[in-house]
């Protein structure tokens, strides 16, 4: 699909409890929501709500966990933890957060 076709980027911000809200309307985004999006191509950006720091990454890898595993909601403390916990830890680069 070509980029400029793909419609608007959805803002979303990551709560401090780990939930999800639509950054404009504040309605909170659920894992299914972001996958039923992917799947119609919609793109999503995501931040956190106490440092601002991109969490796009670490959303994703849930949303590919919930297709995969057939798994709703993963939160901190799922199947994707290891990973998640890596990614926070070590960003891309080797720069700091």
């Amino acid at each position: 699909m070509n980029p400029s076709t793909r419609g608007p980027v959805r803002h979303l911000v990551r709560e401090d409890d780990g939930s999800l809200r639509d950054a404009g309307t504040r309605v909170v985004v659920t894992t299914e929501d972001l996958v039923d999006g992917l799947r119609s191509g919609r793109r999503f950006r995501v931040r956190g709500r106490g440092d601002g720091a991109d969490r796009t990454a670490e959303v994703l890898a849930e949303v590919l966990g919930a297709i995969l595993f057939g798994a709703r909601e993963r939160r901190r403390g799922g199947l994707l933890e290891p990973f998640l916990a890596s990614v926070r830890a070590a960003p891309p680069g080797g720069g700091q957060r």
